[in-house]
């Protein structure tokens, strides 16, 4: 699918099997100070991680061709658990792993400061009905799939409802470099 893959991996631990596959790089300024250009970039689940995520969303448009695109998912800060358990969703949620919580409004925010335009944000929601619905029973997370009495058409619907209303699990958004 691509001429050239690029990893960037903070973990020295992962370097040299990404190698195999990929150029790889610790940080998203070495690439920039590297002078490589790309065409197109992700990050999924990443940016609620990194300690300054302007700097982070800098280095990802900096290194972005003109035309360029970037496709970001990350965990929306609004999703229904949060409405129906706040408390006990608020109490897996909030981890020292996640510095950051983002909502539509404030990753489109952190998109334009770091100089991106043309951003599009959509929904995704990763989870199926039962793990909903085993939320609320056990008040704890519990996995997808554990009722097999919702088909896959039942699953899909309910995602497309929550996407539709703001209330998945994830942010996914498009943005370019212009």
């Amino acid at each position: 699918m691509a001429a050239r893959t690029i990893a960037i991996e903070p973990s020295n631990f992962f370097h040299q099997h990404l190698s195999k596959r990929h150029t790889v790089f610790s940080y998203g300024s070495e690439l920039v100070k590297s002078g490589t250009k790309i065409d197109i970039a992700t990050s999924f689940d990443v940016v609620e991680h990194v300690p300054d995520p302007v700097s982070y969303l800098k280095d990802i448009y900096t290194a972005l061709n003109p035309e360029g695109s970037f496709y970001l998912m990350t965990p929306n800060y609004r999703e229904i658990l949060r409405d129906l358990i706040p408390h006990e969703f608020d109490m897996f949620d909030y981890r020292t792993a996640h510095l950051f919580y983002f909502n539509a409004e404030s990753i489109k925010f952190t998109l334009e400061k770091a100089g991106f335009d043309n951003i599009e944000v959509s929904y995704h929601h990763k989870r199926d009905l039962s793990n909903l619905l085993l939320w609320m029973r056990d008040m704890k997370p519990t996995g997808d799939a554990k009722y097999n009495f919702f088909d896959e058409e039942m699953n899909i619907m309910f995602k497309k409802y929550l996407e539709k209303h703001g209330k998945a699990s994830h942010l996914f958004i498009r943005a370019s470099k212009r």
